[in-house]
């Protein structure tokens, strides 16, 4: 049922048996033997996992209030929220233990859409946490961090620079 496996360990000396770090604990039944259990998920299923996480944040994005909201305030006043800013998950990436999750976030726009964006999001990261587990069932649903990426405004910075150099 689990995918982590036990590994066996040969059998320490005494003096270094005492002083045993804190990952490895002593099983009853081997006094002689330590036993380390590492839970590591296959490459594939981390891929996998990482790949619905960011298909589930930009559904959240597109369609709940709370989200939008907090992406851009002042759609609750009346401001176009297509026109003002722009946010998307540029990508996710995961751990392999599926613990922790590190969400980078493009925003489109001036500088203080990017802050208020960014400060609304690492403001929801619970309800992102459990909006998250709630749609997708893991056994352990990831601690999410949201990171500003800014890769895609610098290639498009780039490219301008480009074209008016020809």
């Amino acid at each position: 049922m689990f995918p982590c496996r036990p590994l066996v360990s040969p059998p320490l000396p005494r003096a270094l048996a005492a002083a045993a770090p804190v990952s490895v604990r002593r099983l009853p039944w081997a006094s002689t033997s330590l036993r380390v259990v590492r839970c590591m998920a296959k490459e594939r299923r981390v891929r996998m996992v990482a790949k619905q996480i960011q298909r589930e944040l930009a559904d959240m994005l597109t369609r709940d209030p709370v989200m939008q909201r907090a992406v851009l305030p002042e759609a609750a006043l009346g401001a176009d929220r297509y026109l003002s800013s722009l946010t998307t998950i540029a990508d996710v990436e995961l751990s392999n233990d599926l613990q922790v999750c590190k969400v980078y976030v493009s925003v489109f726009g001036d500088e203080r859409g990017k802050k208020v964006a960014m400060a609304g999001l690492k403001d929801k990261t619970k309800y992102v946490r459990s909006q998250i587990g709630k749609r997708m069932k893991l056994r352990l649903t990831p601690e999410i961090r949201f990171i500003e990426d800014e890769s895609m405004e610098r290639g498009s910075r780039s490219r301008v620079l480009d074209t008016t150099f020809l």
